[in-house]
Order: C-alpha cells, then structure tokens, then sequence
C-alpha cells in the first residue's frame, strides 16, 4: 500500500515538473503569466510559513522578509536589466545577489548564534558567583537583586531566541534562497 502512494506521488510530482518545463513552449498569454506567477508566490509563501513555523518553533517575519526579497528581487533583476543588447546582464545580476545574500546571511546567523550564546554564557557566569553573583549583601546585611544580574537576565532574555531560533533557521533560508532563485529564474527569463 505505502509503494502505491509513493509511486502516485512520485508521478504527481513529475507530471507537476514536466508541466513547468514545457509552460514557456506554450507561449502563454500576460494573465496566465501573472496567474501563474500569483500561484507560486503564495505557494512559497504556504512553504515558506509552513517551514519557519515547523522548522523553527517560532514564526519570524523577519526571516520570512529575508526569504521572499529574495525571490522577488529575482524577478525584478530580470525585468529590469535584461536588454536585447547584453542578455546575460540579468543573470549576473541574479548571481551577484545570490552572492551577497549568502555572504550576508552566513553572517548574520554567525552572529546571531555567537551574541546569543555569548548572552546566555555570561548569565550563567555571573549566577555561579561573578560580580558578585544573583544577590548582593548590603551594608545593613539585607540581601538585594544584584542589578548586574538583572541586567545578565534581559541579555539572556534577548540571546535566547538568537542562539536557539533566528541563527540556525537562517542558515536553512540561505539554503532555500539560491534554491528558489533558481528554480523560479527560468519564468523570467
């Protein structure tokens, strides 16, 4: 039974493929395009909320902001810089920010992981009893919050979802971004 459905949905998705491949010889018209174009878009964004929701645990915006400027700016490089003269422009302008969007994002997740555990580190160092640990003596003898602690609690606050959430599921948007980019490139072009 479970071969069956693996075969159906393998074939589903090779129709679905082949589909795809053989649009651009059917010279449709400028509503299918756009039709088309309206349906991939909000089904990478279906994916896109289903995989930051699933992968992460936490829906960012922020990280979906970084996933569709890159399929979006894909479309506007080819409709802006491609000319009859030099067709090639736009696909160096596609590879120019699939480079800077990865060198970017490779950045961005190692800071994140980096700030964010370096965050949750220094609470956990200032608990075992640097600067004067969770509390304070005062003068009188009574025990106070130590404030340096307070502040290691916000820092470990913020550092969390850094290190555990927004640095390791951008390294899966880089990932997707050079796939999607080329994936959706040939309906520009």
């Amino acid at each position: 039974m479970g071969s069956i459905r693996s075969l159906k949905e393998a074939a589903f998705w090779a129709l679905l493929f082949l589909a795809f491949a053989l649009m651009p010889l059917l010279r449709p018209s400028s509503y299918q395009i756009m039709l088309a174009s309206h349906i991939l878009v909000w089904g990478l964004f279906a994916v896109a909320f289903n995989m930051l929701w699933g992968v992460t645990g936490m829906l960012s915006f922020g990280q979906a902001l970084y996933y569709g400027v890159g399929a979006y700016a894909v479309g506007l490089l080819f409709k802006v810089f491609i000319t009859d003269t030099d067709k090639l422009i736009a696909a160096e302008a596609v590879a120019a920010l699939l480079m800077v969007g990865t060198i970017v994002g490779i950045i961005t997740a190692l800071l994140l992981n980096n700030g964010g555990g370096a965050w949750d580190n220094a609470k956990k160092y200032i608990e075992s009893g640097a600067h004067g640990g969770k509390y304070l003596t005062g003068a009188d003898g009574k025990k106070m919050k130590n404030p340096t602690h307070g502040a290691a609690v916000v820092g470990d606050t913020v550092g969390d979802p850094c290190k555990d959430t927004a640095g390791p599921s951008l390294h899966v948007l880089i990932k997707l971004l050079s796939t999607i980019t080329l994936v959706l490139a040939p309906l520009f072009i």
